[in-house]
């Protein structure tokens, strides 16, 4: 390890030592999980030792998968560490996912094989696959509608904040309207059923601690990322673009709170998949061309496709089907009689249909 990563976690410990000290046992995060303590509580010797122990097994990871240095992960990760109780800390460095050991930390009651299939079912739902994307998918090449502000979400009115440490699913789509989650009780804000997801203004009000919200799908392990941080008391907002988990048969998507805060969610757009419709195609033809009987060929070209058409296929056509013809290709065709005769050119345009 560097230089600058040891400095580091002799930071680290010494914000964990500030943390803890005077305490006769480590408290929970507010408005996390209360895990009972696994061992005594730790002197800020151990608890640097298990710091350094977590940024030495992940910070490999990090670099890899997130493109971030491990240094500078680690430096963020700092408050994260000395917020950690003991007991949260010493779970962290157990885990063998990198998830797990985030939720850990934050005092979520997980295991690595929730992980696991968490992520397994966050892969479903986004189609994640090696494959390239088909026309239609849910995933990709999604076409994006706007609409008028329309209120989603008001945890003032419905539901009150959402805790520090803690998710809540929300509904991204309703045939009624969203009073329930204290939105608009006279529309469905014009989203259709199952949209792959939903462009948001995203707001906290009155956040009774400061922290990070991030939106994700309904159902998924919340990912490694803000989409919004704040201060205790501001009203801070952001637009993003939020996917939603299709077909669920309660919630789309799901808010996760680092600080105990209210939220607005205006929905200002959709996302669909592009409508799977058949090829228009239309067919261009040359003008009949002579062929003489001179043993001479002749070649015929189609017409240009009209504008947003492709060109897919050439066919040649003899007027009395007794030459020997052949399509070159790119709407060009060439004939051979013994007799005079006529050749004519055809070029198949397509287009594939949008929404």
């Amino acid at each position: 390890m560097g230089h600058a990563m040891k400095r580091l976690l002799v930071g680290f410990a010494m914000v964990a030592m500030a943390a803890t000290a005077g305490a006769a046992t480590a408290a929970p995060m507010k408005g996390a999980a209360w895990i009972p303590m696994v061992s005594a509580q730790l002197s800020p010797k151990q608890r640097q030792a298990i710091v350094d122990q977590i940024v030495r097994k992940w910070g490999p990871f990090v670099e890899s998968v997130h493109k971030t240095s491990a240094n500078a992960w680690a430096k963020r990760m700092g408050g994260t560490f000395a917020a950690a109780n003991d007991a949260n800390l010493q779970r962290a460095a157990g885990m063998k996912s990198f998830q797990g050991m985030m939720d850990a930390l934050t005092g979520q009651q997980v295991s690595d094989a929730r992980v696991m299939d968490s992520l397994a079912t966050q892969a479903r739902v986004l189609g994640s696959s090696p494959h390239q994307a088909l026309l239609g998918s849910t995933a990709s090449d999604l076409v994006y509608t706007p609409i008028a502000p329309c209120r989603m979400v008001d945890t003032r009115v419905a539901g009150g904040p959402i805790t520090g440490g803690t998710s809540r699913g929300f509904r991204g789509y309703t045939a009624t309207d969203f009073s329930a989650q204290g939105g608009t009780s006279s529309s469905d804000c014009g989203i259709p059923a199952n949209p792959s997801a939903l462009m948001l203004n995203v707001t906290v009000v009155s956040p009774t601690a400061g922290g990070y919200l991030t939106v994700f799908p309904f159902g998924t392990t919340a990912p490694l990322a803000s989409n919004l941080n704040y201060g205790i008391g501001t009203v801070a907002g952001n637009e993003i673009a939020a996917k939603m988990t299709i077909g669920s048969a309660t919630d789309e998507f799901s808010v996760f709170a680092f600080g105990t805060t209210n939220i607005v969610i205006d929905v200002v757009g959709y996302f669909m998949a592009p409508v799977v419709t058949a090829v228009d195609c239309t067919t261009v033809s040359s003008s009949p061309m002579v062929v003489p009987n001179t043993g001479h060929a002749v070649e015929a070209d189609a017409p240009a496709c009209p504008v947003t058409y492709t060109l897919v296929s050439t066919n040649c056509a003899m007027g009395s089907d007794v030459g020997v013809i052949n399509a070159v290709g790119g709407g060009v065709c060439w004939g051979l009689s013994s007799v005079a005769d006529t050749l004519v050119a055809q070029g198949v345009c397509c287009r594939v249909p949008g929404r």
